[in-house]
């Protein structure tokens, strides 16, 4: 009876910890994202983004992505890869107008994969 109620508190407390660390890995990483994305945004604004800008960004992403597999769906990371491509396919041609909504879109997102995996109670009930 005490092994297994030792073995469910340790359990309990494993799933906790990696939750926590979960949520606060997430956040740092979408956080630095956001940043980046909001940079390429004030740039195509003003029209001075360059596919090296848009470049930058889609190498931070890739190497994020790679370990956000383990905590995101699957389609919750593709469906970023195809606007950020489409993003990063307007700005090679220097069309502005068209890349920014993309990129806003992508903005969104960065901030809305978090939120959606985070511990509160629109998520729980």
């Amino acid at each position: 009876m005490v092994k297994n109620l030792l073995a469910v508190l340790i359990s309990s407390l494993l799933l906790i910890g990696i939750s926590l660390y979960e949520i606060h890995y997430m956040e740092r990483e979408f956080d630095k994202l956001t940043e980046q994305v909001q940079t390429l945004i004030d740039k195509t604004e003003e029209e001075t983004a360059n596919i090296e800008d848009a470049k930058a960004l889609k190498h931070s992403w890739d190497s994020v992505k790679e370990t956000m597999h383990v905590w995101v769906p699957h389609n919750d990371l593709s469906s970023v890869d195809l606007v950020l491509n489409e993003a990063v396919g307007h700005l090679y041609e220097d069309n502005y107008r068209a890349a920014l909504p993309k990129l806003v879109v992508v903005l969104e997102q960065f901030k809305k994969i978090p939120s959606s995996y985070s511990l509160s109670l629109e998520n729980i009930f």
